[in-house]
């Protein structure tokens, strides 16, 4: 199946609230598929809950710095994996890092940074030869023109070197930032408040 309205949701970091909003908000919207850039755990708050809602509505979703983060602690830190709980932890450790999602016009990377480096984004300065060189090592698929990530808590989307970049933003508790729709035929993106 090609993703013809894409949601998209921003780093959850355990606000169920706000996700729970964002999911519903974007099912209004008549979105066809849902994703979700990662960074699903958020110290002190609801992440087996958010895990849960996730599983539950069948959101395709890639694993971010802190998820990663907090499985690497969980295995030697038993109070961490009872706060969090086993289910979650199992749900977060078996996350891709990336997604290769079929759009109506080009495949669309789905990724927390930039690729499977989840601590990238896009800078500010020289984005050109920062693209052309995530291109040359491999770190951009050549066959992807989109690329959907987070990480950096911006929303924000631009044209570089022909692939356009889809930064979602975070979840927040105002109703902005963080969840989108990408319109795969017309490669337009939308903000969608919640």
């Amino acid at each position: 199946m090609r993703a013809l309205r894409l949601g998209v949701i921003g780093d959850v970091h355990g606000e169920l609230e706000p996700l729970g909003r964002a999911v519903d908000a974007l099912e209004a919207a008549g979105v066809d598929t849902l994703a979700c850039v990662g960074d699903v755990y958020g110290p002190g708050k609801q992440t087996s809950e958010c895990c849960r809602l996730i599983q539950e509505r069948q959101i395709l979703t890639v694993r971010g710095n802190h998820d990663r983060w907090l499985v690497e602690a969980a295995v030697s830190n038993e109070t961490l994996r009872a706060t969090v709980g086993l289910n979650a932890l199992e749900f977060l450790s078996a996350l891709p890092i990336t997604l290769r999602i079929e759009t109506a016009s080009d495949p669309a990377l789905l990724c927390h940074g930039v690729g499977a480096n989840d601590l990238a984004h896009v800078p500010q300065t020289f984005p050109r030869a920062f693209v052309r060189r995530c291109i040359r090592i491999g770190v951009i698929p050549p066959q992807c023109r989109v690329v959907v990530h987070g990480h950096s808590h911006l929303q924000r989307h631009q044209v570089i070197e022909g692939i356009l970049f889809i930064t979602v933003g975070a979840l927040r508790f105002r109703p902005a930032g963080g969840c989108l729709i990408f319109d795969t035929a017309s490669r337009s993106v939308l903000p969608v408040f919640y």
